[in-house]
């Protein structure tokens, strides 16, 4: 019933899922609903995976976390780096938003483990991220973290399935989902860097899985 940027922006910080406008279209009802029960089906997914990271590392975190108080203090914020790119801002956001589909609609369908064609999958995913996130500089440490990240995973061809290396790449699209939420939709975010020390955190611990998975294959060829 309202239009109004102030609300809107009000409303989109609280989460909604998407606005419906007048007169209602009952295409345009369904595909709201149809992505609804995909995020919830999704939560869902990611619930189950974050038990078993727990399991697996309890020095893992679960929830994004910022830096602390006094670092936040040392970084842009989202609304000053809005403002440094004006016209790129919501491109960026609907092309992030499209790849994080692409990751969900993955996670839902596949089954629950990597291979290598999967695997596959998951770097093409990523290597969406490093191709939008590239045009800021803002982002450099963390497209630096990326592509470091694909390389090593490009060298890894193994055609066996790693059900535990799941829960790490949900945790890290989770997070890559948290930084554009805060940055490019609600541009709500202290600092655009707040999610730094966990990104380097996910790397390491999917650069122990990769090291895991080289063992396991090389015990097998043994």
């Amino acid at each position: 019933a309202h239009s109004e940027s102030e609300k809107l922006l009000k409303l989109i910080n609280m989460g909604i899922d998407g606005f419906i406008l007048k007169p209602v279209s009952m295409e345009i009802v369904l595909y709201r609903l149809s992505k609804a029960c995909r995020e919830i089906a999704y939560k869902k997914e990611l619930k189950k995976y974050m038990q078993v990271l727990e399991q697996r590392d309890s020095k893992c975190t679960v929830t994004p976390q910022v830096q602390e108080e006094e670092e936040i203090k040392k970084g842009i914020s989202a609304s000053d780096f809005v403002k440094l790119y004006p016209h790129e801002i919501a491109s960026v956001n609907e092309a992030l938003e499209i790849t994080e589909d692409k990751f969900k609609a993955f996670l839902l369908s596949q089954e629950k483990n990597i291979d290598y064609q999967n695997l596959s999958t998951i770097i093409g995913l990523l290597k969406e991220y490093v191709k939008h996130l590239d045009n800021f500089l803002e982002f450099q440490y963390l497209v630096n973290q990326l592509d470091e990240l694909i390389e090593n995973l490009e060298t890894l061809y193994i055609n066996i399935n790693f059900e535990f290396w799941i829960p790490s790449f949900v945790l890290l699209f989770k997070n890559l989902e948290h930084l554009r939420r805060g940055v490019f939709e609600s541009q709500g975010l202290e600092n655009i860097h707040a999610y730094d020390k966990n990104f380097t955190r996910i790397f390491e611990h999917i650069q122990k899985d990769r090291d895991e998975a080289l063992e396991l294959l090389q015990g097998l060829l043994s």
